[in-house]
């Protein structure tokens, strides 16, 4: 971390001590949170379904599976729709995995990109399962949907179907639910270029979605969330997400029962 960040940390920290609200007051100015209407949102039944799938994907049979890093796919074919659900953090391998979080790099084209070389090490290790699975298979949309762990998994298949032409772009849709960071700028940057449909639902409160700390992580979609009962599109802005993280920290407002599937179901299910 250079001496920039460190400084702006620095008074990050001091700030939330001390109470003087002067990152509050730019945070306000720079980055208003807008409100939007979910309630008529075209995706709310995929989205729902989706968190569902989620959720039971910790207690279901998997259709895919990985011994080694323990990764567990849920398929589910409804129609012409598929759906590949993948499981967030319950053991002991998933948490090794989640604090792996030095980078690994990768090029894509004539870009040079870096993810998080837990999650990368854990997608890679079931991918050519899921290229086997598409192989000659008919289908409208692909829906790539898991909550924690299973959410960063969830993007790394996305952006991997993407650029080796395994699916097109405009068939497939990314839902995550408090998912962490994946990659650094570059990464974030190819992805969106690729156009993936992203529904990135956060939950105030869940802390998950404000790791890795390191300043080298990128979200790559502003988040659709989720506090006192009404819907913000919120910026994906990595300082102001380490004030709210430590203000949070601060308040004891953050829990990991705000990263519960449980409880984004819950709040889903108000629209």
């Amino acid at each position: 971390m250079n001496i920039k960040k460190i400084l702006i940390f620095s008074m990050i920290l001091i700030d939330n001590i001390c109470g003087y609200g002067i990152i509050n007051i730019i945070i306000n100015k720079y980055n208003i949170l807008k409100e939007i209407n979910y309630k008529n949102n075209e995706n709310i039944y995929i989205i729902k379904y989706c968190s569902k799938l989620s959720n039971n994907i910790y207690i279901d049979k998997a259709n895919l599976t990985d011994y080694k890093y323990t990764t567990k796919i849920k398929l589910v074919e409804n129609n012409k729709d598929i759906y590949i659900c993948f499981k967030g953090s319950s053991n002991l391998k998933d948490w090794k995995t989640n604090l792996d979080k030095s980078l690994s790099t990768y090029r894509y084209d004539t870009n040079i990109f870096s993810i998080h070389k837990g999650y990368s090490k854990r997608y890679y290790s079931i991918s050519k399962n899921i290229h086997l699975y598409f192989k000659n298979k008919s289908y409208d949309n692909v829906y790539v949907c898991g909550h924690s762990l299973g959410g960063a998994l969830a993007v790394i298949c996305c952006f991997d179907i993407v650029i080796n032409k395994v699916i097109d772009y405009k068939k497939i849709h990314c839902i995550t639910f408090g998912a962490p960071r994946v990659g650094d700028r570059n990464f974030s940057k190819i992805y969106n270029n690729l156009n993936i449909k992203t529904n990135r639902i956060v939950l105030s409160g869940d802390p998950v979605p404000k790791l890795p700390l390191d300043g080298t992580y990128v979200h790559t979609e502003s988040s659709i969330y989720f506090k006192n009962n009404k819907v913000y599109n919120k910026p994906r802005k990595f300082y102001i997400a380490i004030k709210r993280f430590l203000t949070n920290i601060c308040k004891i407002d953050y829990t990991l029962k705000n990263h519960s599937m449980e409880s984004y179901i819950n709040e889903l299910n108000k629209y």
